[in-house]
């Protein structure tokens, strides 16, 4: 599942269950209706109830990364499991995102300039 909510400013996005093969069209679908509506590239997910995220859901979030930096935005992740912070870890993609043990410091972050 994924909401969505302005909060200090950002889009904030809430993850939670699981982000696969299966959830990933969801995802995808409210995240650019998000962008749309909203006109706000400077986005963090915060992933505290997200439980299982798999190399489709990895795909699906690095989409997402590259639609907000071709904005001049940016993705704070915040607030993720051990095991999902392990596969950012071993396929790299830690280099791509801002990693938070909180939302609040997600929140207040400077932007990541893209690599």
């Amino acid at each position: 599942m994924i909401n969505y909510k302005l909060q200090n400013d950002r889009l904030v996005f809430e993850l939670s269950g699981e982000l696969g093969m299966f959830s990933v069209s969801k995802f995808n679908e409210v995240f650019a209706t998000a962008l749309e509506e909203t006109s706000n590239y400077e986005v963090v997910m915060d992933l505290k109830q997200l439980e299982v995220m798999d190399s489709c859901g990895l795909g699906a979030m690095v989409s997402a990364l590259k639609m907000v930096n071709a904005h001049g935005g940016f993705i704070h992740l915040a607030r993720m499991k051990a095991g999902i912070m392990e596969l950012l870890y071993l396929t790299k993609l830690k280099k791509r995102f801002s990693l938070f043990t909180s939302l609040e410091d997600a929140l207040v972050a400077p932007p990541r300039l893209p690599l």
